[in-house]
Parts: structure tokens; C-alpha cells; sequence
């Protein structure tokens, strides 16, 4: 129990850390949710001019874009800004005192991935403030509430994906591309912007191996009160299931690039 306190302690000194930095550029956060705002303007009014049949309504477009926009940020927080994060500390010779630590490498890698979760969070919420306020998109009270333990439970199984990505830099130091190109093809594929079902047939499968899609059909119907493609129940277990598989599997891989670069001496390099 003290040596879990002591690395709980640990972790959250990180994100203390990454927190600390973050406030002291004043326009940041301003800056992160500018974005997000105006990608919301932009399909508000763009759902203004679109009548997809399968959502019923301009309004039901603009509903299921905002929560695509929403979880497309989580997905990012994940395999993007962590990894982006990871080579920043490289670059700094921040990650070095962390790999020497009692704390030791894995633990600080997986420790890297919570503050940009956590502010994903903090921004998706705040998109979604702003979307019902100002355009007026219908929430489903009371089931919104449980989009949050969604969301923590989409965020588990975008992970194993981060961390694959983090193992890749620890290895060959660059791998950011990969991530950008792994997010536009999970996003198109899963109906971020668009149903899946406007797929071409011989394409359409790819909606169904990956977590992004589950995780969608979840959030829209806990946010929305829109019909989904599976039962809840059936969604979550899909999330379950991904995090269960991969999660291990990442971190089995993660532990084996750190060996590989410590043999090599190449760990804290950039």
C-alpha cells in the first residue's frame, strides 16, 4: 500500500507539473477551446444545408457531428498529444531524471498520457456546453451524466494505441506521423462526420474493427438520446473488450522498447 501511494503520489506530481506549465502561457487556454468552438460554428451552419436521411434532421446532423467532434478529441488526446508529449520530454532531457527515477520508465510514460486525457476531458465537456447553449443541441437528461464514465471507458480503449505509439518513439524517435495518419483513418472510418453506412459495401467493415465506432454509437445515444446501431450494453462491452485485449499487449510491447533502447543506450536520446 505505501509503495501504491508512493507511485500514486508520483503521477499526480506529474500532472501537477504538465499543469503548472500549461497555465503559464495565459492565452492557452483560450487557444484550446477556440478551435473547438469554431469547428462547432462551422457545423452548425453547415448542418444547416445538409438533410442526411438516416439522422432525420439538420439538427440531428449538427447532434451527431458535435459528439464526433467530442470523442475525435479524446481519440487524439490518446495517440496524438501523449506521444507528441513523450518526444517533447525527450527533446527537453526531461524524460531522463523520470527513467532513473524509483518511479521508472513505464510508469512515466503511462503517467505522460494523463494530463492530456484530462484536459480532452475538460474540453469536451465545455464543447458540449457550448453547442447546447448557444445552437441549442438536445441533451438527454439525465442519461448525459453516464457519457462521462463512456467517455473514461472510450479513453481506455483508445490507450493501447498511445502506448504503441510512445513504445515506437522510444525505439526509432519518430512516429507522430503514423499517429496523425492512424486518427484521419479511425475518424473517417468510424463516422466522426458522416454515418458509416454512406461507406462504399467493400469498405464498411473497417467501421467494425476498431473502438472508435462503439465508442461513438455510446456517446451519441448517452449524450443525444440518439438510436444506436447495438444495444448500450453491447456497446460498452465492445470497449470492454478492446481494452482488455490490446491494453496488455501495449504495455508488453512498451516494456520491450524500453529494454531495447536501454541495450542500446539510446533511451533518452531524440
Amino acid at each position: 500500500m505505501t509503495a501504491l501511494r508512493a507511485h500514486g503520489a508520483a503521477a499526480a506530481a506529474l500532472v501537477e507539473r504538465d499543469l503548472r506549465v500549461f497555465l503559464s502561457y495565459r492565452l492557452r487556454p483560450f487557444s484550446l477551446l477556440f478551435a473547438p468552438f469554431m469547428t462547432v460554428t462551422l457545423f452548425y451552419y453547415i448542418s444547416r444545408l445538409v438533410k442526411i436521411q438516416a439522422l432525420g434532421s439538420s439538427d440531428g446532423y449538427f447532434a451527431y457531428v458535435v459528439v464526433g467532434i467530442v470523442a475525435l478529441d479524446v481519440l487524439t488526446s490518446t495517440v496524438g498529444v501523449a506521444p507528441l508529449t513523450l518526444r517533447q520530454e525527450l527533446v527537453a532531457g526531461t524524460f531522463e531524471p523520470l527513467v532513473l527515477s524509483p518511479f521508472g520508465a513505464v510508469r512515466s510514460v503511462t503517467a505522460i498520457m494523463a494530463f492530456p486525457v484530462l484536459q480532452a476531458f475538460v474540453v469536451s465537456g465545455a464543447t458540449l456546453v457550448f453547442a447546447a447553449l448557444v445552437f441549442g443541441m438536445p441533451v438527454a437528461w439525465p442519461d448525459v451524466l453516464l457519457g462521462v464514465p463512456a467517455a473514461v471507458l472510450g479513453a481506455l480503449s483508445f490507450a493501447p494505441f498511445g502506448v504503441l505509439t510512445m513504445a515506437c518513439i522510444l525505439v526509432v524517435k519518430q512516429a507522430l506521423a503514423g499517429a496523425s495518419i492512424l486518427i484521419a483513418t479511425m475518424s473517417i472510418f468510424a463516422g466522426v462526420y458522416f454515418p458509416v453506412r454512406l461507406l462504399p459495401d467493400w469498405i464498411e467493415w473497417l467501421s467494425e474493427v476498431q473502438p472508435l465506432t462503439p465508442a461513438l454509437d455510446l456517446l451519441r445515444h448517452l449524450i443525444t438520446g440518439a438510436p444506436s446501431a447495438d444495444p448500450a450494453l453491447l456497446d460498452a462491452a465492445k470497449l470492454v473488450g478492446w481494452t482488455a485485449v490490446l491494453l496488455p499487449a501495449s504495455f508488453a510491447t512498451l516494456i520491450a522498447a524500453i529494454g531495447y533502447s536501454r541495450r542500446r543506450g539510446t533511451i533518452t536520446e531524440y
